[in-house]
């Protein structure tokens, strides 16, 4: 018993150690592409401003979660797109042709669980861990 606490122990610190505790915030352009009046919110990570424009318009923004509203200060069939782009590649966008229609997008660092910094780490250690206790419990019982 003590052997099995003992390396639960250590595959939790090894596991600690190698998964990520913090990363640096991930830059962001939200891009307003509109050739007339617009308003809205642009955000990252739990805060957001307002703005309003004239025409397209860059926001850079940072944090690992990005979302941006925009309407349309007019009532026409123009097209108002947003998109959000991160390291030159754009990860959401949307547009919108209805009169003070308004376009919703957002964009996480994270698309899925297995591109979690660490996770496949940790998934393994756990893997290992359990394989560690099952075998020192069959060695116990014999």
């Amino acid at each position: 018993m003590r052997k099995t606490i003992l390396l639960m122990i250590t595959f939790l610190f090894v596991g600690s150690i190698i998964s990520p505790t913090s990363s640096a915030a991930v830059s962001w352009e939200v891009k307003i592409a509109y050739n007339g009046e617009w308003s809205g919110s642009v955000g990252g990570d739990g805060s957001s401003s307002s703005y309003e424009g004239y025409g397209g318009r860059t926001i850079s923004v940072s944090g690992d979660i990005v979302s941006a509203a925009i309407q349309k200060g007019e009532d026409n069939s123009a097209e108002l797109c947003v998109s959000i782009s991160t390291g030159g590649e754009v990860k959401e966008s949307s547009c919108t042709t209805a009169g003070y229609g308004m376009v919703t997008v957002s964009a996480s660092e994270y698309s899925d669980v297995d591109s979690i910094p660490g996770f496949s780490a940790m998934g393994a250690i756990s893997i290992l861990g359990m394989a560690a206790i099952t075998f020192s419990r069959e060695q116990q019982l014999q």
